[in-house]
């Protein structure tokens, strides 16, 4: 299954830059992106997607950035259970941080959803 996603995230944010690194912190957040999903038989599932984004920064700035991610995963008629895996872009300030791995951005996500 095909699908195209759009998202706005905004995020109130009480500092203006980063505590340890100084750059701007972010407060908002429009993302694009398409979905490739395919279904392995019993209600589970596996897919890859890829997303354009534009971050803005509490300093009026915004960053472009783009991301893929793969996704496995188990769905019944009322809840679904995946594991989500992204791959980032590399981050503007060089300093190593612990949400980078070698200076770039990799970060897994366990969702649960309940639809009723």
């Amino acid at each position: 299954m095909l699908s195209n996603t759009s998202g706005a995230l905004y995020k109130f944010n009480t500092f203006s830059s980063q505590p340890d690194t100084g750059v701007a912190s972010t407060d908002a957040l429009l993302s694009s992106g398409l979905d490739l999903t395919y279904q392995l038989g019993y209600g589970f599932f596996a897919g890859l997607g890829a997303s354009l984004n534009a971050t803005h920064h509490v300093d009026g700035d915004w960053t472009p950035s783009s991301s893929n991610h793969g996704v496995i995963g188990y769905s019944s008629k009322t809840w679904r259970a995946n594991v989500t895996y992204f791959n980032g872009r590399y981050p503007d300030d060089p300093t190593i941080t612990l949400w980078y791995v070698d200076r770039y951005r990799q970060i897994a996500r366990l969702s649960l959803s309940y639809v009723f």
